[in-house]
């Protein structure tokens, strides 16, 4: 459902929003109508448990929390644990996020063009961080990155794709295959 339903469907409003065939209201309702399915259904994926831990973020700025939300359903059911901590992380705090949990990976959302550089930043800040030594995967994405795909040169980590599923295949690939889901 998420990944064949309310993924396109998102898009599309999207792009019709832009095309301005639909008000911002309508815009509003249809993403606040499917960020609080997917919260459902998140909630109901037992996010709490599973091997290995990503922490999810937006990053500082960005509100548009929608697609950091279906990539966490979709890895929750695939068997990955997942904090998500959702838009408008400052960059101190998911620091002290990634901290405290000592994820394997941390997942950070920059979909529009104005979190591109909060995204370098983010990303900066946990790489400078104090921890434990070992290889800690950083992972991004985000719309801009399809419209604008140069500005993945730009940036120092993993980049999911251009979707849920994406994201879900080349998290498995990169972290240590003993933690990945079997399921």
């Amino acid at each position: 459902v998420a990944l064949d339903i309310i993924q396109p469907a998102l898009v599309d409003m999207g792009d019709r929003w832009e095309r301005g065939e639909v008000c911002v209201a309508m815009e509003h309702f249809a993403t606040s109508w499917c960020m609080h399915k997917l919260a459902a259904l998140f909630n109901a994926s037992q996010p709490e448990r599973g091997r290995p831990t990503i922490l999810a973020s937006c990053v500082e700025g960005e509100m548009h929390e929608i697609g950091l939300m279906l990539t966490a359903v979709i890895l929750s059911r695939a068997g990955y644990r997942v904090v998500y901590l959702g838009a408008n992380m400052p960059g101190t705090e998911l620091l002290e996020a990634v901290q405290r949990v000592d994820p394997d990976a941390v997942m950070l959302a920059a979909p529009s063009e104005t979190s591109v550089e909060p995204l370098r930043e983010a990303i900066a800040t946990i790489r400078s961080g104090p921890f434990t030594g070992r290889d800690r995967l950083i992972a991004y994405g985000g719309r801009v990155f399809e419209d604008i795909e140069s500005l993945r040169d730009e940036i120092d980590a993993l980049y999911l794709g251009p979707d849920a599923r994406a994201a879900r295949s080349l998290l498995q690939e990169a972290l240590d295959p003993r933690l990945v889901p079997t399921a």
